[in-house]
């Protein structure tokens, strides 16, 4: 079994170019011990990829995009491809490479190319330099893989393994991924593995707690255990909430509310409880409850138990359990004195334990259901509007939203939603500091801003789209504006 870092090395054989006189160049693979594979599309003369080609069975028509160049991408030999996110550029290995993808780490939506990642694009471009050479020259050529070794990068790639994998259980999914950390979203649905995480560790918590209660003897041995599983299970909770906050940050908000969803401290579930009820109408302590679930409800009456053991977590951790006049002032409790060691009894570490189990479901329940409702997975073929089409759409701006029109240059990721890139040629009613600052300049919008496709024909767009080549562009509030352009390939293959 391979360990945390090793290299997993992609499988072997041989790839040849084939030239026939008449029916021009074929590929053909042989001798693989390859888990799997997937095929993307680069053009013809080599500036960029354009998409993953389906997989179809026989007597089935694959549609892609021609003419094209296809690259097979071999699995390394635990069937898995390593990937870059576009967004916040971290690695990982996963199964899922075809249609959109999630990135486990900050849950941005983007084309499966846009995390191909830079060994792959580095083997790409040295598949497409052999293919040129057999095409230009007209030959056959060939590759034997298995002979080449990592020290030859260009043609071969290994991937690396992380600290932990999982499988996706949602039904029909079962994605295999590889991450670093533990809480990871599946990239091919979207689903965070923290829930089930999140249950296992309770519940070893409270079989912990059990086995105490039963075996220990020694009332000081007991007291540890109580005070331990205290501390832990509001780690546990905050560890949960961070993770899931990373979802709520792909939504627009302005950069002073963003700062404050950065720093807030989910080691004081109800004070953060409280801005989570004002900005996103998520409640840690109520769950309305759906029709697979019943309504779940942190009771007043348990408020004031909360707030004392989140007091006492926190003098056990920071003071050594030693009462100071912070404690008292924010706890309320009346049943201890200033410098006196608090105890934590029994039934109240089971008590934390399933209040923090109720709140962290609460958390789970809502954010799944209302981040789903409202972040749009990228689908090429959802978005309806193709490069170079001109559009008429609206941009929100201070004073309200004005209706504008203008050309699409590419697909791009708006906090985490799929939108389009636009040159903005010109804005109804615009004053004219609006139209300085706006038009003839690029921005991104979503796609449902977009009103409709025009049908007429602007003047200069091939000048536009030829200034402003494919490119992968992603904005949100953390890391601004950041553009990747389409893979550039230095080998140039004449027209036939």
């Amino acid at each position: 079994m391979s360990e945390f870092k090793d290299k997993i090395p992609a499988a072997g054989g041989k790839i040849e170019f084939l030239y026939h006189p008449e029916h021009g160049l074929s590929t053909q693979i042989s001798g693989f011990g390859f888990m799997a594979m997937y095929l993307v599309a680069v053009s013809m003369d080599g500036t960029r990829l354009l998409g993953t080609v389906p997989v179809a069975g026989i007597g089935q028509t694959v549609v892609y995009p021609q003419p094209s160049v296809v690259t097979y991408i071999q699995s390394d030999e635990q069937g898995m491809w390593g990937r870059n996110c576009p967004a916040c550029e971290k690695y990982f290995r996963t199964n899922h490479v075809m249609e959109v993808t999630c990135c486990p780490y900050c849950a941005a939506w983007a084309p499966s190319l846009a995390f191909i990642s830079k060994d792959q694009r580095t083997y790409i471009t040295a598949y497409y330099d052999a293919f040129a050479r057999a095409y230009i020259g007209k030959t056959n050529t060939s590759l034997d893989v298995s002979a080449i070794t990592d020290e030859k990068a260009a043609w071969h790639y290994s991937e690396e393994k992380q600290q932990f994998h999982f499988t996706c259980d949602i039904k029909d999914c079962n994605t295999k991924t590889d991450i670093l950390g533990e809480r990871g979203y599946c990239p091919r649905c979207g689903r965070t593995n923290a829930r089930k995480l999140f249950t296992e560790t309770i519940d070893k918590m409270l079989s912990q707690w059990q086995e105490a209660k039963n075996n220990i003897s020694d009332r000081n041995e007991r007291r540890s255990v109580w005070e331990d599983l205290t501390v832990k299970s509001l780690s546990e909770f905050e560890a949960l909430a961070k993770h899931l906050r990373r979802k709520l940050l792909l939504f627009p908000m302005t950069s002073k509310r963003r700062k404050q969803l950065e720093g807030l401290n989910f080691q004081k579930p109800l004070i953060a409880n409280a801005s989570l009820e004002e900005w996103f109408d998520i409640s840690v302590r109520e769950w309305a409850g759906n029709g697979i679930s019943p309504k779940r409800l942190v009771s007043e009456t348990e408020l004031p138990f909360i707030k004392i053991m989140i007091q006492k977590r926190h003098i056990l951790i920071h003071n050594g359990g030693i009462v100071d006049q912070q404690y008292l002032d924010l706890s309320g409790d009346s049943s201890v004195r200033l410098d006196e060691r608090i105890s934590v009894r029994s039934n109240e570490a089971k008590r934390f334990i399933e209040n923090v189990r109720v709140m962290a479901a609460n958390l789970l329940g809502q954010c799944g259901i209302w981040i789903r409702g409202k972040v749009t997975m990228i689908s090429e073929d959802a978005l309806c509007y193709n490069r170079g089409t001109l559009v008429e759409f609206k941009l929100n701006l201070g004073g309200g939203a004005k209706t504008c029109r203008g050309l699409v240059l590419n697909t791009a990721v708006l906090f985490g939603r799929g939108a389009r890139q636009l040159w903005i040629l010109d804005m109804d009613d615009a004053t004219p500091a609006q139209k300085d600052q706006w038009t003839n300049k690029k921005h991104i919008v979503h796609e449902e801003d977009i009103i409709c496709e025009l049908p007429s024909v602007v003047i200069g767009a091939e000048t536009l789209l030829r200034d402003n080549p494919i490119s992968y562009p992603v904005q949100d509030g953390k890391k601004g504006m950041r553009d990747t352009p389409a893979i550039t390939l230095t080998v140039a293959v004449p027209s036939p």
